[in-house]
């Protein structure tokens, strides 16, 4: 469906710290849509890698989303966002 397609690409993140909001360990955000889905590339979209660390910031109330144009990236541009950001708190406990 074209929801899914603007969505992206479905990611599922390990959760190290939390800034704002009720967040578990695991959390599934949407990549933003990416150049694999459309003609043009999103210059939006973030280039998730496995393994790798990020600051995400998140948006949407069911389904949450993210992308680069939303601050979201990789380190070391993130150390800067977290030293900004100030106090963390640990993710929720995942129910499973």
């Amino acid at each position: 469906s074209n929801a899914v397609e603007r969505e992206g690409v479905e990611i599922t993140l390990k959760v190290d710290r939390v800034w704002k909001g009720k967040i578990s360990e695991k959390m599934i955000v949407y990549s933003g849509a990416t150049d694999d889905l459309y003609p043009f590339v999103n210059l939006c979209a973030t280039p998730f890698r496995l393994g790798e660390k990020y600051i995400v910031f998140a948006y949407g109330q069911d389904k949450l989303a993210t992308d680069v144009c939303a601050g979201s990236g990789a380190f070391p541009y993130a150390n800067k966002v977290i030293r900004d950001l100030g106090r963390s708190s640990r993710p929720m406990k995942s129910k499973s």
